[in-house]
């Protein structure tokens, strides 16, 4: 049997970028038996990029599509991609990624070993042009880079709970049984100019309520290039009011289960965010400049605090609707777990 693995590419107003990263994904090294395909999806770009990738993809001989996804969101973009793709194993790609050469080969190897497993996640790495400001270090786990847990490798399903979307790697028929469902993801994710977040997180509840595990290995790694107009206070902020920007987050866990750290969204979280984040502004960030980056997060996290009030109820119920599918699948089919073998 051959292994088919599917890239999943998802990108919008990528033409400048998505280049480096089809590279990453045609320049891959392979032992084991199995063939690939690239799925481009271009999520309501503006400029060339759907004219980029497919030329790029002709001149490399691999197996390609490029499918236009007009809703914005990443979220959109994705589901799209997972619907267009018929692989064994599918990996999610962002258009600022560039994959290590034997990302592919330790995909497969992971999938066979842990076929109770419906998700990966690896190390990504920060990369860029220029410096890395110092309170990047202690910010870095927001822009999906650094180590995500304290090992290697461990099964995180109870703990850490998920996995960064860029560079996921997921059972195909895991994604089909999903699909299966009608499920459709609350959160937008990344849309346009805005950074709401969420997907890769409600996606791995999704899948832990099928019943199948998340693990994470740094046996997988990218590079993840940052463009310096990133590296600002004023990106930071933004960043950390899209994290707080999908409260459905906070509905799924609490009603389906007992983590370590439950995101909740009571009224008393809420006042304590405005309380820490008043007392942050009342701080001399030039006597204090270490503070400037806590200040920014948490004026993003107040930002969104304020904005999750208005049609909590609203989302809570779309949270429900969604709950009640995966429930009603997981009471009448167990998680298939059969291992894929080349």
């Amino acid at each position: 049997m051959i292994i088919k693995i599917s890239f999943i590419v998802c990108t919008h107003n990528g033409d400048c970028r998505i280049s480096k990263t089809l590279r990453s994904i045609v320049d891959q090294k392979f032992q084991s038996q199995f063939t690939v395909e690239v799925i481009v999806v271009d999520n309501a770009s503006t400029d060339d990029t759907e004219r980029v990738a497919t030329e790029f993809l002709k001149s490399s001989g691999v197996e390609f599509r490029v499918v236009c996804e007009q809703t914005p969101g990443l979220s959109a973009a994705r589901m799209t991609g997972f619907k267009s793709s018929c692989g064994d194993i599918m990996v999610l790609v962002d258009d600022d990624n560039e994959l290590k050469p034997d990302f592919a080969q330790q995909a497969c190897e992971l999938v066979q070993e842990f076929p109770e497993c419906g998700i990966f996640g690896g190390l990504n790495t920060e990369v860029c042009d220029v410096p890395f400001p110092d309170w990047f270090q202690t910010h870095k786990h927001s822009f999906a880079c650094g180590p995500l847990w304290h090992k290697a490798e461990d099964d995180v399903t109870e703990t850490k709970g998920y996995v960064f979307g860029a560079g996921m790697v997921l059972r195909g028929d895991a994604v089909q049984t999903l699909l299966s469902t009608g499920w459709t993801p609350a959160s937008s994710d990344r849309k346009g100019q805005s950074l709401s977040s969420g997907g890769d997180v409600e996606l791995c509840i999704a899948m832990r309520m099928l019943g199948y595990r998340i693990r994470y290995s740094e046996r997988l790694q990218l590079n993840h290039w940052m463009t310096k107009e990133r590296l600002s206070f004023e990106y930071l902020v933004r960043l950390y009011r899209g994290f707080y920007s999908c409260p459905e987050l906070a509905f799924y866990n609490e009603a389906n289960f007992e983590t370590r750290r439950p995101l909740r969204s009571d009224l008393a979280v809420e006042l304590f965010t405005l309380a820490k984040c008043y007392l942050m502004f009342r701080s001399a960030v030039r006597k204090h400049p270490h503070l400037a980056a806590e200040r920014a997060s948490w004026l993003g996290r107040a930002q969104a605090t304020v904005a999750n009030r208005i049609g909590a109820g609203r989302r809570a119920d779309i949270v429900r609707k969604r709950t009640a599918i995966l429930r009603t699948h997981t009471a009448n089919s167990p998680p298939a777990t059969d291992q894929i073998k080349p």
